[in-house]
């Protein structure tokens, strides 16, 4: 029964170790590192196989194991778990607040079953993980992020199809896929589940109130589609069913993204799409905005939560920060690109570390590609 020690440079004790079959560590000094590797009771022998993976910095590909590296939003790969402890690592660019997908499935090899785990940038441990085969996440940080797929018991080899999309931000077409993109309201679409794991996000600009009435029905192949539909600002899913004709309605302005997959991630055809909406708010809010904006906090003062209007009129890049009066950054509420919208966000009067801030007045700042924008809170304990 294996049992593995991590020894930093320079003669000191073990900073960590484990008599399970994986060691996850953020390390602690720069320099050579050793891994001491023996039996948990120093009683019994055997064989045993070892891999090492540097999460943070790679290389996550070589000559001897060919998967692994870069992927971006839209993009299917396929990889082989060649043996026991054999661990892929993939990496993607993702902003705070952005909402992730992560198929990763099992297509050959008697046992395997994959497992997913997302790392954030900066060495942290994983934030999300699942031994099942659909990873769904709001990333909690800006930066590359890394996901690696692995057996869920490490003990046995196979291979597998993944895929990514970043479900707030796209790219929703490219990389030879063609389906995804903007849906028009009552207008069919056409759209292909091609390979194991082939998601297809598709958007349109839904009103606070209107009623949608999604229609996502396979139309040839094995397919039995499954819609997910997600908010503005990269909240879970508020939608989640195989059922081919399902009705919304719709609890905020902005883009939403509907997501089209196979219910098992395991089987392909083609299918039609549609998006009926009805109902809603009228008047100034029935079209995307005309110009940037950036409102008060609702409520201020406050004490437990406020809210933070913000429109868009073009797609741009937008970080939303806390400010304190000294000009010290307390908080970064979103830092990542927009489509044209309505949106929101919230502040719990924290810092970014999670602290508690004082009660005092706080500036919101709101910076795109072209403007600056401040709006006052109050925050009273």
């Amino acid at each position: 029964n294996t049992n593995i020690s991590l020894y930093p440079p320079g003669g000191r004790p073990a900073e960590t170790g484990t008599s399970g079959d994986a060691l996850d560590a953020q390390l602690q000094r720069s320099g050579i590192y050793t891994v001491v590797v023996e039996d948990v009771g120093n009683n019994n022998t055997g064989t045993y196989t070892c891999s090492f993976l540097n999460i943070s910095a790679g290389p996550l590909a070589n000559g001897g194991d060919t998967n692994g590296g870069a992927i971006t939003s839209n993009q299917v790969v396929s990889g082989t778990i060649s043996g026991v402890a054999d661990v892929d690592g993939y990496t993607f660019a993702a902003s705070f607040g952005q909402r992730i997908l992560v198929d990763a499935v099992a297509t050959a090899g008697a046992g395997f079953n994959t497992y997913i785990a997302a790392y954030p940038p900066g060495g942290g441990p994983a934030q999300f993980a699942t031994g099942g085969d659909r990873l769904d996440f709001e990333a909690n940080a800006s930066g590359i992020w890394t996901v690696l797929i692995e057996d869920n018991g490490n003990d046995t080899p196979g291979s597998y199809t993944m895929s990514l999309l970043n479900i707030s931000a796209g790219p929703y077409s490219g990389n030879g896929e063609t389906d995804g993109g903007t849906l028009q309201d009552n207008v069919s679409r056409a759209g292909s589940i091609y390979s194991v794991c082939d998601s297809d996000g598709y958007t349109f600009f839904g009103i606070t109130g209107m009623n949608a009435n999604i229609t996502a029905t396979a139309t040839s192949g094995t397919l039995n589609t499954q819609i997910a539909l997600y908010p503005p600002n990269g909240g879970a899913a508020i939608l989640f069913t195989t059922t081919d004709n399902v009705q919304q309605v719709l609890p905020a302005d902005g883009y939403y993204t509907l997501v089209i997959e196979d219910y098992g991630e395991d089987e392909t055809g083609n299918y039609s799409v549609k998006v009926d909406l009805s109902g809603g708010v009228t008047g100034v809010h029935d079209t995307p905005p005309v110009e940037l904006a950036l409102h008060p906090g609702v409520p201020s003062p406050f004490s437990q939560t406020t809210r933070i209007d913000y429109e868009l009129p073009a797609n741009d890049h937008v970080r939303l920060e806390v400010y304190d009066v000294t000009g010290a950054r307390i908080r970064t509420l979103f830092d990542g690109d927009r489509g044209v919208g309505r949106f929101d966000a919230s502040w719990d009067g924290r810092a970014d570390n999670g602290e508690r801030v004082a009660s005092g007045v706080y500036y919101i700042r709101m910076q795109t590609r072209a403007d600056v924008k401040r709006e006052k809170v109050v925050l009273i304990r």
